[in-house]
């Protein structure tokens, strides 16, 4: 075979390793930022002396079993009720509009400043909710909270002081996980959340890069909202689109690591998939949107970098996906094409890349849990799940790249709290697609890479390969079985 052919597999292979060697490189810049710039966060400012109004925005679409739990929690905040102006943002389409409306009645003969919007068309999706809402909010700050979200009562007298500062635009809080310990699946998602909310979000607000809101749990300046352009609909990631356009306003973001905000976690995989598949997407669209102008700016060096890492980090999905499919043909040049017995060193070099979200993983359990072996047990799932989306994930990034027009689908809760909580037959659930097929061809394929590395001797790339078949199968067999229970949907 031509010569060309064997250098332009390989020069394509060395460019997709090292790529992902440099986004695991990244994962180690992080620790180290983090390491040394944390102890900047530790602040502890005095209570307000006095209480500014605050309207607190509940961005509701289709959240029948959650919202009434999101209400109490939010009517439970420590706050004078006189300066808590509450707006249910309410883009509902079945019998969540009346159950919010029933429930913001209650609370109003309650002596509660609560007011039910309701939208038809849900035009701008939630961005367009929340601009909405901005136009009749009588607080100069706005509180959002997700419907899957509840706030703790002590929320707004932590996250006010910091408005002191009048440069400060958002004070945005943790996230924390109310049924970690539902499933094992859950427990993966929660170690991987805690890997952006314990070191991500601190390393980079505290060595003064650019950081996100992350759509809940946050309280904006309404000032901020106004001077950054306001709420804009043209990506699915309103959030990291506002925080980008803020903070190139020169707008101050404060993160809260200790500060935490419980939310329900993903129990269904296609659920999971889906909000995936959005926040791919959405991030994407913000990386053609933004990065222009954050390249052209005067912003430092590291902070571009960051930035960079950041709004492009759902490449390594895509990156796995290439890497996946030449696996057997680099498996045949290196043992057929003896010039290029380049193999070893590329995976070496992969390597290197996969051992970075384990040390991060591990780091940031140290460093939020007091026994955090007993979470680490979550950590091969979520080596296993990463690979297991990633061709659901390139998919996203292959319509943002042909600029092809996504729905904003909103992950479905079911108000699962406890072990023993059940879902399969409430409303809600999303079924599987077309993707399931091509996953499993996929796995197909890495099995027969794998056998392939077995007969050419090619034993270093099998572990990887291995990890990605199960990764795929995982994927593969629980977005089927997900829809395998039939239950007549009920509403409690």
């Amino acid at each position: 075979m031509n010569p060309i052919f064997f250098k332009s597999i390989i020069l394509l292979y060395f460019v997709i390793t090292t790529l992902l060697f440099i986004y695991g490189l990244h994962a180690y810049i992080l620790i180290i930022l983090y390491r040394r710039n944390k102890s900047k966060l530790l602040q502890n400012p005095k209570p307000l002396p006095d209480y500014p109004v605050v309207t607190v925005q509940l961005p509701i679409y289709n959240e029948y079993y959650v919202v009434e739990r999101l209400l109490k929690a939010v009517l439970n905040i420590e706050y004078p009720k006189d300066k808590l102006h509450i707006q249910v943002l309410d883009d509902s389409t079945d019998s969540t509009e009346e159950l919010c409306k029933r429930l913001s009645g209650d609370f109003k003969e309650k002596s509660f400043d609560i007011e039910h919007l309701h939208r038809t068309g849900r035009v701008g999706f939630k961005a367009g909710a929340l601009k909405e809402g901005l136009k009749t909010a009588k607080g100069e700050f706005i509180a959002i909270f997700d419907a899957d979200f509840i706030p703790q009562k002590d929320f707004l007298l932590k996250t006010m002081p910091y408005f002191k500062d009048p440069n400060v635009g958002l004070v945005q809080t943790r996230w924390g996980h109310i049924n970690r310990n539902y499933s094992y699946f859950t427990s993966v998602q929660a170690m991987m959340l805690d890997n952006h909310f314990a070191i991500e979000q601190v390393a980079r607000n505290a060595s003064g890069c650019f950081i996100n809101f992350n759509g809940t749990a946050g309280v904006f300046r309404k000032k901020c909202i106004i001077d950054a352009g306001n709420w804009e609909d043209d990506t699915l990631s309103e959030d990291i689109d506002i925080s980008y356009r803020a903070q190139l306003k020169k707008w101050k973001f404060v993160f809260l690591r200790d500060v935490v905000c419980p939310a329900e976690l993903p129990v269904q995989i296609n659920a999971f998939k889906s909000q995936q598949f959005r926040w791919a997407s959405g991030t994407f669209q913000c990386a053609f949107k933004l990065l222009p102008e954050v390249m052209h700016s005067k912003l430092p060096v590291m902070t571009k970098f960051q930035s960079i890492m950041h709004l492009t980090s759902y490449l390594i999905y895509p990156l796995i996906f290439l890497w996946g499919v030449l696996s057997i043909p680099i498996i045949l040049i290196n043992k057929s094409y003896h010039p290029f017995l380049l193999l070893s060193h590329f995976t070496w070099i992969y390597m290197i890349a996969f051992w970075s979200p384990i040390i991060l993983s591990v780091y940031s359990q140290m460093e939020l849990c007091e026994n955090p072996w007993q979470k680490l047990i979550a950590l091969p799932g979520a080596l296993i799940i990463n690979f297991g989306v990633s061709l659901s994930n390139t998919a996203a990034i292959v319509k943002v790249l042909l600029r092809r027009k996504t729905p904003f689908v909103r992950t479905p809760k079911f108000m699962i709290e406890k072990r023993h909580d059940k879902w399969h037959n409430k409303l809600y659930k999303i079924t599987f697609d077309k993707m399931v097929i091509f996953e499993f061809v996929m796995c197909i394929y890495c099995l027969l890479a794998i056998r392939i590395a077995f007969d050419k001797g090619s034993f270093m790339i099998i572990p990887f390969l291995m990890l990605y078949a199960i990764g795929l199968f995982y994927v593969f067999i629980f977005s089927l079985f997900d829809n395998i229970v039939k239950e007549k949907p009920k509403r409690s």
